[in-house]
């Protein structure tokens, strides 16, 4: 069975060992979580193992009934003799079927030499003869949101997808425990009133100016009786820096100072977070924490984390959406145009129109 003419119908033996290849960015592997779910939905008792990259495997971890295997195919490891050592060893997992979430070449091409039988995946990128599954990447495709897009990696074969496509996640006491220790070496004591600022993000045209985050920041603290919490990774750490400095006494700058993992932990302690749209915003997602997402470049229409807490703000030009990672037209207007004062004022709203609802259950 290959191409199209295979789609209607997937049959694997019960206890067959599943792989599949995570997205490459932290937001994207977050809204590849309720895929796991499906798919063990889809074919119960075969287990899964998910091959990802380092960062999208510590997100892939957050699901515990995953196996994860980390293999990084940049550097070293795209190269040939990489490539083949790190199929060899998927070869000896007897791996049953591949999903392919993401749409390159090279995500397909370790599964067709690691010889894996069944390999499902978009017809994108020149791939298609690697697949012996091949869902077209239509318009139909192309305006769903991502979730879904995985997603239809199994109903579009006739397979069944649960009907909740969301994902939650419920904080370990271990976790907990070492977000308080990550606290309290940066001089966080645990009765403490937290918020979060997140100002980092891929591109250029998806950051809201640093100062003004540092100014949001002030806002909240005062608002809410609450210290700020300033996220991000290794490298969003001049961001971070500058967003602190601005801030003052009240931030306290996490940025690359814990694990992604301990995220939901971290984030579980705030009362708000503010983000840039960026792989913070979709982690929170998984959260209880109420989050206001600063859209510039991007769709959110497709792309915008899920869940009854997120809530998205943006201005509307004639270049939106954009997909760009610098601003074409060069002022950066669609988030300029967005005010300290009335960002501020609508996350110290969010925070406590959450935190009423929460004292009334």
């Amino acid at each position: 069975m290959s191409g199209t003419d295979g789609l209607a119908a997937l049959h694997l033996a019960p206890g067959t060992p599943l792989l599949v290849r995570s997205p490459n960015w932290v937001g994207d592997a977050v809204m590849a979580l309720p895929f796991y779910d499906a798919l063990r939905h889809a074919f119960p008792g075969c287990p899964v193992t998910v091959v990802a990259r380092p960062h999208a495997a510590d997100i892939a971890r957050l699901d515990p009934a995953v196996e994860v295997l980390v293999h990084d195919d940049r550097g070293l490891g795209a190269a040939t003799l990489g490539r083949l050592a790190a199929a060899r060893r998927l070869r000896e997992r007897c791996f049953g079927a591949a999903f392919l979430l993401p749409n390159s070449l090279s995500s397909a091409l370790l599964p067709f030499l690691a010889r894996i039988p069944v390999r499902v995946g978009y017809s994108k990128d020149a791939r298609g003869l690697l697949l012996t599954h091949r869902l077209p990447w239509d318009a139909r495709a192309r305006s769903l949101h991502r979730v879904q897009v995985y997603l239809d990696l199994l109903s579009r074969l006739g397979l069944p997808v649960p009907a909740d496509s969301t994902s939650r996640r419920v904080t370990s006491d271990a976790e907990r425990f070492e977000a308080e220790a990550v606290l309290a070496r940066a001089g966080v004591a645990p009765d403490t009133r937290l918020a979060a600022i997140a100002p980092g993000a891929v591109g250029v045209s998806r950051r809201w100016p640093a100062e003004r985050f540092g100014d949001t920041a002030r806002a909240l603290a005062a608002a809410l009786g609450a210290r700020v919490l300033v996220l991000g990774g290794p490298a969003d750490r001049p961001l971070a820096a500058a967003a602190a400095a601005r801030a003052g006494a009240c931030a306290i700058d996490l940025a690359g100072a814990a694990p992604l993992a301990l995220l939901p932990a971290l984030l579980d302690r705030c009362d708000v977070l503010v983000s840039n749209d960026s792989g913070a915003a979709h982690v929170a997602s998984l959260t209880a924490t109420p989050t206001l997402v600063l859209f510039g470049a991007g769709n959110e229409a497709i792309t915008r984390p899920m869940g009854p807490n997120i809530h998205i703000l943006r201005t509307t030009l004639d270049c939106t959406p954009c997909e760009k990672n610098s601003c074409a037209r060069g002022d950066l207007a669609c988030l300029t145009a967005l005010d300290a004062g009335a960002v501020s004022a609508l996350a110290i709203r969010i925070a406590r129109q959450v935190a009423a609802a929460t004292s009334n259950t």
